[in-house]
């Protein structure tokens, strides 16, 4: 049975050995077990165990961020609306958020009870940052997105660890 086409039309019914460029039949139904078969490897579909070929994927690292780059200014555009636009303006969101998560406690229970030395702090670094010029409106919108990522962030620790409500687990007491 060195023939192509005396081999089986059912793929299922064949027990492969793949070894270099070259794939052997070890068996098949109909066929006794001295018989072989060789093919070239690229003729035939390849039979695997699903759970070996299947690669397993990695959880989510801690996030790099936005690092700041010696000798270059990013300088943020602002609009009639004091609203930040241009080129660093998704980079500005993010930064907001990065200090806001790395020097507001989350023991603080609003943006109103955290301290106005730490909001200063937060104005500074943006501002040094982005090159933002000294200006009552802009550090009003810098507080306020660092305000607002400071509280999405706080809720995402809440729903996640201590109720517990993130997709795929119980409530707390929920043992059902």
């Amino acid at each position: 049975m060195n023939q192509l086409s005396d081999t089986p039309n059912d793929v299922s019914d064949l027990k492969w050995l793949a070894y270099g460029s070259k794939t052997q039949v070890l068996s098949y139904e109909g066929c006794s077990d001295g018989d072989e078969i060789m093919r070239d490897a690229s003729d035939e579909p390849q039979i695997t165990d699903a759970a070996v070929t299947k690669k397993k994927s990695r959880p989510r690292g801690p996030t790099k961020g936005i690092r700041s780059k010696p000798g270059i200014q990013r300088v943020l555009a602002w609009d009639e609306w004091i609203r930040p636009i241009g080129r660093y303006a998704g980079e500005y969101k993010i930064y907001c958020g990065e200090i806001s998560r790395s020097k507001v406690s989350i023991l603080y229970d609003t943006w109103d009870d955290v301290p106005e030395g730490t909001q200063n702090t937060l104005w500074e670094d943006a501002k040094r940052e982005f090159g933002i010029e000294e200006d009552v409106l802009k550090k009003r919108d810098v507080l306020t997105t660092c305000d607002k990522r400071w509280r999405d962030f706080k809720s995402r620790l809440v729903t996640r660890w201590i109720t517990k409500t993130r997709k795929g687990l119980t409530m707390i007491g929920d043992h059902t």
